[in-house]
């Protein structure tokens, strides 16, 4: 059996431990608790209940059962404090709350993907998965909307315009691809500043900004290393992060991007620019006004750039 919770993993055939596709090392014991936990999640697991179940019944000291549900917690990276995944409920036991996944192991032939990290059954509908909102304060002070949906190696869409994580899941322009990632991946979206449900009221808006925003979630969610998506206007901030953090980008995947934008090109002609004029000064104008007009020139524009 393989249990699928946040980006993690723990296969019980091969008795492994993953986050983010990486194999965890911990010891026999640690991992047996932190199996039962799992597999008994739905109750409340006593002391005894972890003796009788782990050590069959042999006398093991308080200090030796603490110490190990202190390890299984350092090794998923669950805090004392906060106990999102094993949670201590005072003289009566343990608990694991997190949400979880269970997926059949499928032996040897087991389908390994990307760099040796398992994937999921072909197919595997992700409607039912349950998405995630959080949100995380930048530096200078910006609310950024960040949704986590799925299980398994973490990958890190960057945002770019004309998206929103509480409604692209289901967008059909971009919800197939979206729903695929997410049958394969823990996939992580957030909505950039001034857009969807972050911050309209953003202050400074840059290329500067954008990159710092991907910094500040990434170290929110405390990701060691991950596959890295560039989409449009992502995929540059991307290539930019993966320049300056090299050690946490696993891989990087860029789709529709472009080396230098329009402004970088050099002289466009009369009809290019007047285009481009009427476009930017149409968004101006209508961002933020439920207009007819506006709404449906934006969204022609979308279709345009999505099946281009």
């Amino acid at each position: 059996m393989i249990y699928f919770f946040e980006n993690h993993s723990l296969d019980t055939d091969r008795r492994e431990l993953r986050r983010g596709g990486q194999i965890i090392a911990i010891g026999p014991q640690v991992f047996d608790v932190l199996e039962y936990l799992i597999r008994n999640r739905e109750r409340v697991v006593s002391n005894d209940d972890l003796i009788g179940g782990i050590w069959k019944g042999r006398i093991v000291s308080e200090s030796t059962l603490g110490s190990r549900i202190a390890a299984a917690r350092q090794a998923i990276g669950d805090s004392g404090e906060q106990q999102n995944f094993i949670r201590t409920l005072p003289r009566k036991g343990f608990r694991f709350v997190a949400d979880v996944r269970e997926e059949r192991g499928r032996g040897d032939s087991a389908g390994v993907g990307l760099a040796g990290e398992y994937q999921r059954k072909e197919g595997t509908p992700s409607s039912h998965l349950k998405q995630t909102v959080t949100f995380c304060r930048t530096k200078d002070g910006v609310n950024l909307a960040v949704a986590s949906v799925g299980c398994g190696p973490v990958l890190v869409r960057v945002a770019h315009w004309g998206i929103s994580v509480d409604y692209d899941l289901q967008n059909p322009l971009t919800g197939p691809l979206l729903q695929r990632l997410s049958s394969h991946f823990h996939l992580v979206r957030y909505d950039g500043r001034g857009t969807g449900m972050s911050d309209r009221d953003a202050g400074e808006i840059s290329f500067a900004t954008f990159l710092d925003d991907l910094e500040t979630v990434v170290d929110s969610l405390a990701f060691e290393r991950f596959v890295l998506l560039g989409m449009h206007a992502g995929a540059a901030v991307s290539i930019a992060y993966a320049v300056r953090h090299p050690h946490r980008v696993s891989k990087l995947m860029l789709c529709g991007g472009y080396a230098q934008g329009h402004n970088r090109r050099g002289p466009a002609r009369n009809a290019e620019e007047e285009e481009r004029q009427a476009l930017l000064n149409a968004h101006r104008t209508g961002w933020d006004h439920e207009s007819m007009v506006f709404t449906r020139a934006f969204a022609a524009l979308c279709v345009r750039f999505e099946t281009s």
